[in-house]
């Protein structure tokens, strides 16, 4: 085994701790997720902050399509099974009425 710096191990433990978009972590959109992850919202939060989350990994899935109306007033995708949804959402299944 080699021994490494201060210095580098100092980088490798911050590389750690920052995540990089692991499941689980702060997000806004899918870009700040890791691969096979997506930015979810808990269904009826308008929080503007997500999840990191692999939608596989979430349970029981269906092929029935679910839509809710998001806090900005459009219709927004969700998953269908588990509560969550691509963007802040009111909780109402959508399309969203006038």
């Amino acid at each position: 085994m080699r021994a490494t710096s201060g210095a580098t191990a100092g980088v490798l433990v911050l590389a750690l701790a920052a995540g990089c978009g692991s499941a689980g972590d702060a997000c806004k959109t899918d870009a700040d997720c890791a691969a096979g992850a997506s930015c979810l919202f808990p269904v009826g939060s308008c929080s503007a902050v997500g999840r990191c989350l692999a939608p596989r990994d979430l349970g029981i899935m269906c092929e029935h399509v679910v839509t809710y109306c998001g806090c900005d007033g459009t219709t927004v995708p969700g998953l269908c099974g588990p509560d969550y949804a691509s963007a802040p959402t009111l909780g109402k299944e959508g399309p969203c009425g006038p």
